[in-house]
């Protein structure tokens, strides 16, 4: 039974008021959502039951029906008469659910996802899609399992990290193709933060062990910046180091900075340390000190297809998302800059 547009805005926008309903901590779809997390935590540690949960919510608050129509108006729907494409779809798995916006693309789309799900993330995508499917029978048409390779697609998304995007090219080549690398967030900061934004920004750090692409792992920071009030925000988290595998790491990522006798800063829960890369290990983030922001506006550019977005307070650096949002972006906020669905209309 092929669904309407129409009818896929009206079953996105349902599945919203169930993730946002999440928050009551109560009902049957709040248990049965935490018995897919228990199962997803079992086969991937790194997703604990709280980060499962503010992932859900974060896609809650995007699919909200206004925005939902406000997105889709922006698209021209495909004629009736075009057939369908087969999608095939590699999603990462670093992150609870972070797939889910290219699935709902290629549904929104009317085209057909051929899913291969990471092996970290294979209980909650699924979970999303079969609600999905109680809210209109027609979406259960569009999703199907690969559990080996992609076969007969006609177009592919892939994402994995910048050793596999090469191999993706290779094979996907052939097909229209959106290949997606590692990518990271950054954040600005010029010394007058606010302690409140100094919390948001330990976030934006910190959630999902700072393993999201969203996730800051660099700091531009002014020459003479003051690291105590940041790193008095970022030991909010220190429940974190009671996690075995992040706290591996921090240990691991430790002793490294000792053995190399690398400066760095220590609060006990995350290490700072004065180095050029984006990419930070979990536990580390790094940091790069700038004297103007005009030189730093050129040096961001210079890396803009390492980042994924940059934050900042007040609006100190242009284009920047506030402290705190990070996690949170919104239907149009496309990874990698690259309007997904735009993509997936061409195919028509």
């Amino acid at each position: 039974m092929e669904s309407t547009i129409n009818q896929r805005v009206s079953a996105m926008a349902a599945l919203g008021d169930d993730l946002r309903s999440l928050s009551s901590g109560e009902g049957q779809f709040y248990h049965s959502f935490m018995e897919a997390v228990a199962s997803a935590e079992v086969r991937n540690r790194w997703f604990t039951p709280q980060h499962s949960l503010n992932a859900a919510m974060a896609l809650g608050e995007m699919l909200n029906k206004q925005d939902l129509d406000i997105w889709i108006s922006r698209y021209k729907e495909k004629d009736a008469g075009i057939s369908s494409k087969n999608v095939g779809l590699v999603l990462p798995g670093n992150v609870p659910m972070v797939g889910f916006h290219d699935l709902m693309c290629v549904l929104m789309a009317g085209h057909v996802a051929q899913v291969k799900y990471a092996s970290d993330d294979a209980v909650l995508l699924p979970f999303l899609i079969n609600r999905l499917e109680e809210h209109n029978a027609g979406i259960g048409e569009q999703v199907s399992a690969a559990n080996a390779l992609l076969k007969g697609y006609e177009a592919v998304i892939a994402t994995g990290s910048n050793n596999s995007a090469r191999y993706f090219k290779q094979y996907f080549g052939k097909v229209p193709h959106i290949i997606r690398k590692n990518r990271n967030a950054v954040a600005v900061l010029n010394g007058d933060e606010s302690r409140e934004g100094l919390s948001k920004l330990a976030a934006d750090c910190m959630a999902y062990f700072g393993m999201g692409c969203r996730s800051v792992s660099k700091l531009y920071v002014p020459e003479g910046y003051l690291f105590d009030p940041l790193l008095h925000a970022l030991s909010e988290f220190d429940s974190m180091t009671q996690h075995d595998k992040y706290r591996n790491n921090y240990d691991y990522n430790k002793a490294l900075l000792l053995l190399n006798k690398q400066v760095h800063f220590d609060n006990g829960v995350v290490m700072l340390t004065e180095n050029p890369s984006i990419a930070s290990p979990v536990s580390v983030i790094h940091f790069e000190y700038y004297r103007n922001v005009s030189d730093l506006e050129e040096l961001v550019l210079n890396q803009a297809e390492q980042l994924q977005c940059i934050v900042s307070e007040a609006d100190i650096f242009e284009g920047s998302v506030p402290f705190g949002r990070a996690q949170h972006p919104a239907l149009w906020d496309y990874a990698d800059g690259v309007d997904t669905m735009a993509f997936l209309h061409s195919l028509s």
